[in-house]
């Protein structure tokens, strides 16, 4: 996976366009970033958690292997979707992937990008293809995935603060 600090541009993206999709906010004059923020949000009716794969789980496993990184933010992501009730994308590069197993679990969807493709321009397009009236929050500490996502109308939180809500116990 990437870096969390990489920045660069990616071949073949252009800068997404303004969107007018409702953006999720914190409720209460939270701010998004964190664990109590991000939970806000996702508790919203009709909310979509997009997820940065490999920068999520080297994020919360740095000492893991790459299938036990995914394998623990399957799990952190589908207990979100039962606390919070939200729909969950999770994507990551798809490189090297042939054979991988996959991950099931109810409220998860988890999908791989094309080996020629980055993680990050599937998680922007999904963004930009969701429906107008649906909000999305995106979850990475990518920079350039950061500013793609917003510009495309999902509001974005670091990578952290996703591991962060998902080893907290619910009220």
């Amino acid at each position: 996976g990437r870096d969390a600090s990489t920045a660069g541009p990616k071949a073949n993206q252009p800068a997404a366009a303004r969107t007018r999709r409702p953006r999720p906010a914190p409720r209460g004059g939270l701010r998004a970033d964190p664990p109590k923020g991000l939970a806000s949000m996702l508790a919203g009716p009709g909310v979509v958690l997009v997820v940065d794969g490999y920068n999520a789980a080297y994020s919360g496993w740095p000492d893991a292997s790459a299938a036990d990184q995914r394998e623990h933010l399957a799990r952190a992501l589908h207990q979100v979707h039962g606390r919070f009730g939200c729909e969950v994308i999770c994507v990551f590069d798809g490189d090297g992937t042939e054979g991988v197993k996959p991950l099931r679990r109810d409220g998860l969807r988890v999908l791989f990008s094309a080996a020629d493709e980055e993680a990050d321009t599937v998680v922007v397009r999904i963004v930009q293809q969701l429906p107008p009236e649906r909000s999305a929050v995106v979850v990475s500490s990518d920079r350039w995935v950061v500013e793609h996502s917003e510009a495309a109308g999902a509001t974005a939180v670091g990578s952290p603060t996703l591991v962060a809500l998902s080893r907290t116990r619910s009220h």
